[in-house]
């Protein structure tokens, strides 16, 4: 399906938590952009919640090259996040990184924080469907690849 920006994305299955992930690597810059477009399902015990995401860039041997977080949606099953994150990545290093992306509530007087679920991508895929999208995004030659993903509850 292409959406109303010319991109190639998804549609997210009925009743599972998942994020709508964009994904685009810029050959001509070194840099990956992260993209997280919005949620479907986020709620704890069925009730809309306060949600953020997290976007970590973990290298080859587990170490953590970069992070950053989105801001906090209030009160909501189906946040739109609209948010892209830029990381430098030299092309070689697409092969050796994993980006994971973790969905945070943020609830309660003190703002305590619970982790609602997460997906990786790169070299440490959490499922078929994420290192199908990454495949995609490095032979895109530019072009961004949205699809769904669901995201894997906390253990």
């Amino acid at each position: 399906m292409v959406d109303s920006c010319g991109r190639f994305c998804s549609q997210p299955t009925n009743g599972s938590p998942e994020l709508l992930i964009a994904l685009c690597y810029d050959t001509d810059h070194g840099c990956l952009t992260v993209g997280v477009e919005r949620g479907s399902s986020l709620s704890i015990k069925s009730k809309p919640t306060d949600t953020y995401i997290k976007i970590i860039a973990i290298g080859e041997f587990g170490n953590e090259l970069w992070r950053q977080k989105t801001e906090v949606i209030k009160c909501c099953s189906d946040p739109i996040y609209d948010y892209s994150a830029v990381i430098q990545l030299h092309r070689t290093d697409l092969d050796v990184c994993t980006v994971r992306i973790e969905v945070w509530s943020s609830s309660g007087v003190l703002r305590r924080r619970q982790i609602l679920g997460w997906l990786a991508m790169g070299l440490n895929s959490s499922s078929a469907d994420a290192q199908e999208h990454w495949e995609q995004m490095k032979q895109g030659a530019g072009i961004t690849v949205t699809k769904w993903h669901r995201i894997h509850l906390p253990e």
